[in-house]
């Protein structure tokens, strides 16, 4: 930005003074217009070249950025190329990283007592969402004597290491593995291989791409699309004449997300015939995306409630928040708190009250529902973790046994608002 300098400023004002006063004109001499007159062509000229060279620098920072971005994703295939090489040959490093797993893990793989070794893989085992998939894995083993359910999964939210507890999985010959593919696209090709060795794979929570579901048996959990469409409904319910919006999701590459903000954006806007993750929203019925969104937050909890903080600091007239997962809501603290740097909702629960503002999220976790009911969330999209890990199981054995299943097996949604939270889930 340039500015005019403190002499063109104190000519440019005498200058104007004197003409609002009537004085004569030999008091404004030519050469002094010269001097005002060449002054700001110099200024010109500073800003023109100011903004050639700010044009320069965001050209080489995106040009930089962009080769940043192939090299991640050239080493990213790379290393799965590798893990998928290594497969062919048991008594490699992957193995041998396979029993580190597992003895640092505490499971024991071998159990000698004729039960069915059945891999319940999520994306991160620090998010209390698939803390309830675990709950149900190991219902269901409580309750089968040929059950035994092996939960292990990244300990956050990280593609390669998910990728390569899987490859474990199958180097150690497992009897079945359920996952929740972090990164669809990648998670295909390490399937493949537990497919050429005779290991079943299912997908839960979130599937693969649809030109990839030959690698699996079937997909059990929600329909993801019909997620987002109810998330929608609510914000189209407490605004019907839309306002800008900001969608925050989990991975870039997960295919639920990705569905899920197609359902959002097919639904505000009215529209057909996208798919995953749909057409931003630039105006349709009314509703326009902010350009920091979406927020990409990796199902990471300290990184949705900063960029909650920061999207509605920076956009007070925003009329929705809406969210396709549950990270923003899992710090119960931070998300209620009005304490540097979390100071999130409550500042706006008036605003909220009033429907100026919706702050919509998908689940319906205890904290979630708590907040819900203290009017600190306008609506919760709620699924059924549990019933994931528990039906991922017996679906499992059914396959080992070569026993047919259907595929897609959807669990149900819950819808609740502030109006029906004392009863949504009982529904």
């Amino acid at each position: 930005m340039f500015k005019l300098s403190q002499k063109t400023i104190v000519i440019v004002a005498v200058g104007l003074a004197l003409a609002g006063f009537g004085i004569t004109s030999d008091m404004r001499t030519r050469a002094e217009l010269q001097a005002v007159r060449t002054e700001i062509r110099t200024v010109q000229a500073e800003g023109r070249a100011e903004r050639q060279a700010l044009r320069k620098d965001g050209q080489d920072e995106r040009q930089t950025f962009r080769g940043e971005g192939r090299a991640a994703r050239e080493a990213f295939e790379e290393e799965i190329a590798r893990l998928v090489r290594e497969q062919s040959r048991p008594d490699s490093t992957a193995a041998a990283t396979a029993t580190a797993v597992t003895s640092t893990g505490g499971t024991a793989l071998a159990d000698g007592h004729g039960k069915l070794k059945l891999a319940l893989v999520p994306k991160a085992m620090n998010n209390p969402f698939f803390d309830l998939a675990r709950d149900g894995c190991y219902k269901a083993q409580a309750e089968e004597a040929d059950i035994e359910c092996v939960y292990i999964g990244p300990g956050e939210h990280t593609e390669l290491e998910q990728l390569q507890i899987v490859q474990n999985l199958i180097s150690q010959g497992v009897d079945g593995i359920a996952v929740a593919p972090s990164n669809a696209p990648a998670m295909a090709k390490v399937l493949k291989a537990a497919g050429a060795a005779g290991i079943p794979v299912m997908t839960w929570d979130a599937d693969v791409l649809e030109e990839d579901k030959g690698v699996r048996a079937t997909y059990v959990g929600t329909k993801n699309y019909d997620i987002g469409v109810n998330l929608a409904k609510i914000a189209q319910s407490l605004q019907p004449d839309g306002g800008s919006v900001c969608l925050q999701t989990g991975g870039a590459a997960a295919a639920n997300h990705n569905e899920r903000l197609q359902g959002i954006r097919d639904t505000l806007g009215g529209m057909s015939g996208t798919t995953p993750p749909g057409n931003k929203l630039a105006g349709e019925n009314g509703w326009t995306e902010i350009d920091a969104c979406p927020l990409i937050t990796d199902d990471d909890g300290n990184k949705a409630v900063q960029g909650l903080t920061d999207i509605l600091a920076a956009n007070p007239d925003l009329a929705a928040y809406i969210s396709t997962g549950a990270s923003t809501q899992w710090y119960d603290n931070a998300y209620r708190q009005v304490v540097a740097p979390y100071q999130v909702v409550a500042p706006y629960k008036g605003k909220m009250g009033s429907g100026a503002l919706s702050i919509i999220a998908a689940d319906t976790l205890p904290m979630q529902m708590e907040q819900l009911k203290d009017g600190l969330s306008n609506g919760q999209v709620g699924q059924r973790p549990f019933e994931m890990g528990y039906k991922s199981m017996f679906i499992l054995r059914d396959w080992v046994k070569e026993m047919a299943v259907d595929d897609p097996i959807y669990t149900r949604l819950d819808v609740c608002t502030m109006d029906n939270a004392n009863t949504c889930l009982d529904q």
